[in-house]
Order: structure tokens, then sequence, then C-alpha cells
């Protein structure tokens, strides 16, 4: 029994690990034929923060944000994607509808500015604290931490 529990727990695990949320949606049937009594939040699949639904504005997602260049070696360089470290945040809220938040990123020896549009006031300050709290990681890694808690 206690390898058989093993064995399903490495599919489990893996399957939680996969992009492909219908292969994650097994999870249940998985942990079902295990008949170990695991609560619903052990069950939960990792909501990365690039993926996550409520990081859009009007149904255009807001991740990676536009980079425009504002100081340094590179004026003419627009970088795209998740390039960069995270220098700076700062909310600006204030409007009933659209909630902002600015990062600042050095990439290459430039400064950058994005800004991230965001419907939901409440996820914009949880992403805001999110953000100042990883400042000086790099934009790839703070793209990929695990936004489950906030659902």
């Amino acid at each position: 029994m206690i390898g058989t529990y093993f064995a399903r727990l490495k599919v489990v695990t893996r399957l939680t690990h996969e992009k492909d949320f219908h292969k994650a949606a097994s999870l249940r049937k998985v942990w079902r034929e295990t008949k170990i009594n695991i609560s619903p939040p052990a069950l939960k699949v990792a909501m990365e923060l690039r993926n996550h639904p409520l990081m859009s504005y009007r149904r255009l997602s807001s991740w990676p944000p536009t980079w425009v260049w504002i100081g340094g070696n590179e004026q003419d360089r627009q970088p795209r994607g998740e390039v960069g470290i995270l220098k700076q945040v700062r909310m600006v809220d204030g409007h009933p509808i659209v909630h902002r938040c600015f990062l600042w990123i050095e990439y290459e020896g430039s400064m950058y500015l994005g800004c991230l549009l965001l419907s939901d006031l409440s996820f914009c300050e949880s992403v805001s604290k999110l953000l100042e709290e990883n400042i000086g990681r790099s934009i790839e890694y703070i793209g990929g931490l695990d936004l489950s808690h906030l659902d």
C-alpha cells in the first residue's frame, strides 16, 4: 500500500507542474484512488503570476509590461518580455476602474519603466506587495511566482 501511494504521489507531483490543466484535472482522481483523506487546499494547482486571470485589464494580459527606456546607455532599444532586474515598484490608485502598478527595471545598463494595468483593486494591492518583496530579482523569476494563495 505504501509503495503504491508513493508511486501515485510522484504522478501527482508531475501533474501539478504540468501546464496542461486537463492533465492536472485528473489529480483528484489519482488522490481518490489512493484512499487517503487529503484536504482541498492540498489539491490546489500552482498559478503563476504570468498566467493569473486577474493579471489583466479589459481581458488583455498585462504581463509582461511594455518597457519604455528612461535612462542609461541604450536609448534606442526597446526590450520585450520578461527581461531585467526589478529595481522599484509603485502602485498608483485613484481611478475607480483601472488600477496601475509601475515597475522600474535595469536591463543591460539602462533603466526602463513598465506599467501593469489591472481591473481588480485588491489583486493590484496584493501584486504590488509581492513585487516589493521581490525587488532585486529577475522579471522572469517574478513571472513564475505562485499566486494560488490569492484566489
